[in-house]
């Protein structure tokens, strides 16, 4: 990745590196991540989605991504991350009320949804996110989760 390449060779590297899930390729990955095009930030995003420790990396993006495609990655990769910290179940209970993108709103409410053992908040956050969804899918899977017996 280190020399030019064009940008569908460069998404397809990435995603190369990305199936392997090998974390010791991680920083061949994180450049795109910042300063790739939408479809590089993107394949940056599933491809560290899939290694192990990049956590702080997506949550680190997803804080300050304008592209609503390439949030809704880095949501499911965070959901791929396994046993999620207190700082990125805080981070998502952020967002989500504002997310615009219903993949990534889905994501994020999976992240809440699937915690809320152990982050009792997110149950009061996916509350007030049933009440305005218009996806019936999320509202569906929130209601599954918040109400279920």
């Amino acid at each position: 990745l280190n020399t030019p390449r064009p940008g569908a060779e460069r998404v397809t590297v990435i995603t190369a590196i990305g199936n392997t899930g090998d974390p010791e390729l991680m920083q061949d990955v994180l450049p795109s991540l910042t300063t790739g095009s939408t479809q590089e930030r993107g394949a940056a995003a599933k491809a560290l989605g899939r290694m192990p420790g990049a956590r702080s990396h997506l949550l680190t993006q997803l804080q300050s991504e304008s592209s609503s495609v390439v949030r809704a990655h880095l949501a499911e990769g965070l959901c791929k991350q396994g046993e999620p910290t207190l700082a990125s179940l805080e981070a998502i209970d952020r967002a989500i009320t504002a997310e615009s993108d219903q993949r990534a709103r889905f994501a994020m409410a999976r992240y809440l949804g699937e915690n809320i053992g152990r982050f009792p908040r997110a149950k009061a956050t996916l509350e007030t996110v049933l009440e305005s969804e218009r996806s019936n899918r999320i509202r569906r899977y929130i209601a599954g989760r918040i109400y279920a017996k």
